[in-house]
């Protein structure tokens, strides 16, 4: 008598098509050179805190972690940064995100109630629902302790912050992104000639480089297949966050430190232009720290 067992196989993710590629290449992202797992993948839990999530948006799979709170105005900044993580292409829309049909947890924040308070008050929500890795495209220039306590408090649970730096073309400090928090990853913006863009906030905080020039995304006008390119540090932030979700799925027992370090480790240091000056920065290297990540030992 013979006795059949089947195995079953992981099916190995491969990118969607989608215009983004053009960015993930520019990371050394695509094509991805090491196998990672779709399952995976899709289990790390990734959120969004940000201010104008579209709840309804029909290409995007969203558990909304604040819905009971009504939220009026515009929808489109958070709404875009999602779209550019999970967005999944249907009748209505022919577009696809970085990882189509991905759940996103998200935060919506009111535009006019965004402070440290209410970012204090997302972070602490956000860390009691097992998110491992948070998207916050958003910044103050206001410091606060308290917002800083619950930064620390979220990396401290294994949640990795990867957060914009800003759009001032400024060297002043913003917050989250300026946190040296081992564990909080601060993403400054690429234009198209590989420059920093013009507008994009510079300083000794930005850990890593990543496109934020021409980036495809969605908005809460979903009509007309309505596909708008955006620029600024919150459209690298999501690419960012995307890295980061392969990196824990390449590694599930990765740190944010070591989230960090890996990030920085491995990214390419060059001397670009910003504005006026000679610049050192450091550019993103997807590839070099999936295969570093593979058997990461600190």
């Amino acid at each position: 008598m013979f006795i059949f067992f089947t195995i079953k196989s992981e099916t190995d993710f491969s990118f969607p098509n989608t215009p983004n590629l053009e960015a993930f290449k520019v990371m050394n992202g695509f094509p991805l050179k090491v196998n990672i797992s779709q399952n995976r993948l899709y289990n790390v839990k990734i959120g969004i805190i940000d201010s104008g999530i579209d709840g309804k948006q029909r290409n995007l799979k969203l558990n909304e972690v604040n819905s009971s709170q009504v939220i009026v105005g515009n929808k489109t900044h958070g709404t875009t940064v999602a779209s550019i993580i999970g967005a999944k292409k249907s009748e209505d829309l022919d577009f696809n995100g970085m990882l189509p049909g991905i759940t996103l947890y998200t935060f919506d924040i009111q535009s006019n109630t965004l402070n440290t308070d209410t970012l204090s008050k997302a972070i602490d929500e956000m860390s009691q629902i097992g998110v491992k890795v948070i998207n916050i495209s958003l910044s103050t220039y206001k410091d606060s302790p308290n917002f800083k306590k619950s930064i620390e408090s979220a990396v401290n649970r294994g949640i990795t912050i990867v957060a914009s730096a800003g759009n001032d073309s400024s060297k002043e400090y913003s917050y989250p992104a300026s946190y040296e928090i081992p564990g909080v990853i601060s993403v400054g913006a690429l234009d198209d000639n590989l420059d920093v863009w013009s507008i994009s906030n510079f300083n000794d905080t930005i850990d890593v480089f990543a496109p934020g020039t021409g980036i495809y995304a969605i908005n809460d006008r979903i009509s007309n297949n309505d596909i708008e390119t955006f620029n600024g540090t919150s459209l690298s932030a999501p690419l960012v966050t995307t890295w980061v979700s392969l990196l824990l799925a390449i590694n599930p027992s990765l740190t944010p430190s070591e989230v960090e370090k890996l990030i920085k480790e491995t990214s390419k240091r060059r001397l670009v232009n910003w504005k006026q000056s000679r610049v050192y920065i450091n550019m993103a290297n997807i590839n070099g720290s999936l295969i570093k990540a593979t058997n990461y030992v600190e």
